[in-house]
């Protein structure tokens, strides 16, 4: 037997997120199909650093970083750079891969051009988000072009953001590939739902809405309010309270001020990094997703798979995963009166609950689960492997 094939994922950190909750999802599993992972981080380690090492992989700490990620002074940002771009092709001839895979725009940039560094690499770059973050930024988007055409493959978890990738950046289309984002119903631990908060309990006839998404102003956890208020001036007698989980990335105060001058603070609860999804998600009835942008979502597939009715916009990949309508409620972004409307229909009609809930359950059973997802990456990898050769 030959040896194992060696993958080293380059990425910011492993804080809890989408994108990092996806390679937890993924890398673990694709050890048991022959390969042996290191994930080197850029930034610093993150709350998903230790589940990682426990699914056995080997994750390598920058040797100097700050919580702060990139901010800070110009000299330490440059230090770090540097430092960081030097462990990093260190790494490339410690850990002898056969496959560097770059995850999340700093990670492309910084080490895109040091693998170059090391003949005989696969080089494979995953695009998780559509191309907004390029719009003030022309160098970047000059680099990243580049790039694209020195990559072996470029991943696009969604048809919006492939199209993207060739249309608007130039990446070859014999290169560019979709691989939808996958999920399990269940997984992770049964036993809290918040840091710091007791598992949800709600009253018999309290209709549940979250949110699960990192408190971001693109997210638009304001345009919900800003809609549930008019629910409540058209449906006051339906008892509902509304649950964000996620990271506080600074706009929780501005949200919880909103609510006050809407009038509904006392429905809206924010229990930060949700440490259990599942154990939420069991308790919810309706779940929105009222982004500006998007790539692909994990928390939408995960409302998915676990049943539950949804309300979507229709940014990135939502409307795809939602198969157009018929799996959830699409409506468009920013769009106050659309997603008001929604919400009093769902709220009103259980009926309705309960058929979109079990359109999306099984529609997220037979095109996105881990199981899928897996095996698309261990097929390209081998291929793109056995194509070097």
């Amino acid at each position: 037997m030959g040896r194992d094939k060696v993958i080293l994922v380059l990425i910011g950190s492993l804080d809890r997120g989408g994108c990092e909750m996806h390679l937890l999802n993924i890398f673990p599993k694709l050890q048991k199909k022959g390969y042996r992972v290191h994930v080197q981080l850029l930034s610093f380690p993150g709350v998903l650093a230790d589940e990682m090492r426990a699914a056995g992989v080997n994750v390598v700490e920058p040797w100097i970083y700050s919580k702060r990620k990139w901010t800070g002074s110009l000299f330490f940002r440059t230090i770090r750079l540097v430092v960081t771009s030097l462990q990093f092709a260190f790494n490339l001839y410690r850990l002898n891969p056969d496959i560097v895979h770059f995850y999340l725009p700093a990670s492309y940039l910084i080490g895109g051009p040091v693998s170059f560094l090391k003949l005989g690499l696969v080089r494979v770059v995953s695009r998780r988000s559509l191309n907004y973050y390029m719009k003030d930024h022309p160098v970047r988007r000059r680099l990243e072009s580049v790039l694209h055409r020195k990559m072996d493959a470029i991943l696009g978890n969604s048809k919006a953001v492939v199209a993207q990738l060739i249309e608007e950046e130039g990446a070859p289309q014999k290169n560019v590939y979709l691989i939808y984002n996958g999920v399990q119903a269940g997984e992770g631990a049964a036993n809290k739902v918040g840091q710091g908060k007791e598992a949800l309990v709600k009253a018999h006839d309290e209709l549940v809405i979250t949110v699960v998404a990192n408190l971001i102003p693109y997210k638009g956890h304001s345009d919900l309010l800003e809609a549930l208020a008019v629910v409540v001036a058209r449906q006051g007698n339906i008892r509902w309270r509304v649950v964000f989980a996620g990271r506080d990335d600074g706009l929780g105060e501005r949200l919880t001020c909103h609510a006050r001058k809407l009038g509904i603070e006392e429905r809206v609860d924010l229990i930060g990094a949700c440490e259990n999804v599942p154990a939420l998600l069991a308790e919810t009835d309706i779940f929105v997703l009222p982004s500006h942008e998007e790539g692909f979502s994990n928390a939408l597939l995960e409302a998915m798979a676990a049943g539950i009715a949804i309300i979507a916009t229709d940014v990135g990949g939502n409307a795809e995963a939602l198969n157009g309508g018929e799996a959830g409620i699409v409506v468009p972004a920013k769009n106050i009166n659309a997603l008001s409307a929604s919400l009093s229909l769902l709220l009103g009609d259980e009926v309705k609950r309960r058929h979109f809930a079990g359109v999306a359950k099984e529609r997220a059973k037979v095109h996105f689960t881990i199981e899928k997802c897996l095996n698309e990456y261990d097929d390209l990898y081998n291929s793109l492997l056995s194509n070097s050769r």
